[in-house]
């Protein structure tokens, strides 16, 4: 870690710190608003929110780590149990801004140091569907734009056992705070609430290569209004990529897929969605001054099942204070 320290930066020797700082994207934007709930084909809370530092946080701060996070989802493509493509032509555009503060103290909690977090979105999001019948095209269309699902992280715990390697496992909770109306198309809410434990890793070479990833599974509640129980759904983000002085330039990605059948009177195949994702992503860190950190990717869906398939382009900011 030294040698890439003294080597991508002037001869500038960083503190551990510091390097966490550079990397505070990784939680403070780790929890984002859900595109669909599983019930309408989609995910709960979305894959695809990590890449680099996913296993690193920030230092204790007196005030803590402050960030913003844009995302634009779209699809024009619905895929079947099978993978293949519906004959139901979606045209989804999902857009959000999602603020988030993340306190990490110098408290001891299970062999790491403890934190807590909060993420609030605001959500603008739009559906129209052309269904096919015998007798004609019917076409549906909806927006919203509301309060999407608050979720609080009363527990985060971050290790760093080697120079080279971070952990860092949280628990999440999310609320059904969002803007829910079972008549309508679309919703900025899912109605229940899920929790998710997750476990991340971040493992950085001498050299500056890194290797993150991030684990997690959603554990859903029931909707009262529509007595519609999502299944276990399970999400592996993923980055890797190489230093180069203040930048990071690689690849990112996802994996979904849900691990138990949704539960419904008029439910007969199980609803299981599975998407893969792939993109480029890259990251700008200005170790010398304190300006935020700022994190793009760009990722393109495929081997959808049960779920829209399209694409997700997301900008992140992150500072301490």
């Amino acid at each position: 870690m030294k040698k890439f320290l003294e080597n991508g930066h002037k001869k500038t020797i960083f503190t551990r710190n510091q390097l966490k700082l550079a990397c505070m994207g990784s939680l403070i934007f780790g929890i984002a608003p859900h595109v669909f709930a599983v019930e309408n084909g989609g995910a709960i809370t979305p894959p695809g929110i990590y890449d680099f530092g996913s296993g690193m946080t920030p230092p204790p701060s007196e005030y803590g780590a402050l960030g913003i996070r844009f995302v634009n989802v779209q699809a024009t493509t619905l895929k079947d149990n099978d993978g293949n493509k519906s004959a139901v032509k979606p045209d989804f555009d999902f857009n959000a801004i999602v603020f988030a503060g993340l306190k990490m103290t110098d408290l001891d909690f299970l062999g790491g140091k403890y934190g807590f977090a909060a993420v609030v979105p605001m959500i603008d999001i739009s559906m129209d569907l052309s269904i096919p019948t015998p007798v004609g095209n019917i076409e549906q269309s909806g927006r919203s734009t509301a309060l999407g699902d608050i979720q609080i992280i009363p527990m985060v715990v971050q290790w760093n056992p080697t120079e080279n390697l971070w952990l860092k496992t949280e628990m999440m909770f999310q609320l059904p705070t969002g803007s829910y109306d079972p008549d309508r198309v679309i919703n900025t809410g899912v109605n229940h609430w899920t929790f998710q434990p997750s476990l991340s890793m971040t493992y950085m070479s001498p050299t500056g290569f890194e290797i993150s990833t991030s684990s997690q599974v959603n554990f859903n509640t029931r909707n009262k209004d529509t007595d519609y129980r999502s299944g276990t759904e399970f999400q592996q983000d993923f980055g890797v990529g190489q230093h180069i002085g203040n930048w990071i330039f690689g690849i990112g990605g996802y994996v979904y897929k849900q691990l138990t059948d949704d539960k419904s009177e008029t439910l007969t195949n199980g609803n299981r969605g599975q998407a893969i994702a792939l993109g480029p992503a890259i990251g700008y860190v200005n170790f010398r001054n304190p300006i935020p950190t700022i994190y793009f990717h760009a990722y393109k869906e495929f081997d959808a099942q049960n779920k829209t398939e399209g694409t997700n382009i997301a900008l992140r900011l992150g500072m301490s204070f």
